[in-house]
């Protein structure tokens, strides 16, 4: 029956498995074998990339909306890290990227340690060679 066959295949691939229909005979129990594993993970793939498309779709959403709001006066004060009364636009960067969880405050200083041990002359530049 098509109709059998299109519900079992579909309860089967989705992982609901009712149990309600299975194969009869040994041939298609065989072949269920290698259907039901197959099935399973390519509608894994499937519904993996389809929320996948929407998750980003959201995020990206949800960024510009973030992006095109008014700044407040307790964002520009949060931004000041060093309480010097102005936000520099490194302040302002490192403040966008943690509060968009694009980066974390720890992996920013360790970034700062590096550049601090690159620079050596303790000139808060970098030299070529």
């Amino acid at each position: 029956n098509v109709v059998e066959t299109i519900y079992y295949s579909v309860v089967t691939f989705t992982t609901v498995g009712y149990g309600d229909i299975s194969p009869s005979n040994k041939w298609v129990r065989l072949a269920a074998v290698f259907y039901v594993p197959v099935s399973v993970v390519i509608f894994s793939r499937i519904f993996s990339s389809l929320s996948n498309v929407y998750m980003t779709r959201k995020t990206k959403e949800a960024e510009r909306a973030f992006l095109n709001r008014k700044l407040t006066k307790e964002d520009i004060r949060a931004m000041d890290v060093d309480f010097d009364g102005k936000v520099t636009k490194e302040e302002y960067l490192m403040f966008m990227l943690v509060i968009m969880g694009k980066v974390d405050s720890i992996f920013i200083n360790k970034l700062r340690s590096v550049f601090d041990k690159l620079d050596t002359e303790n000139t808060f530049v970098l030299w070529m060679l």
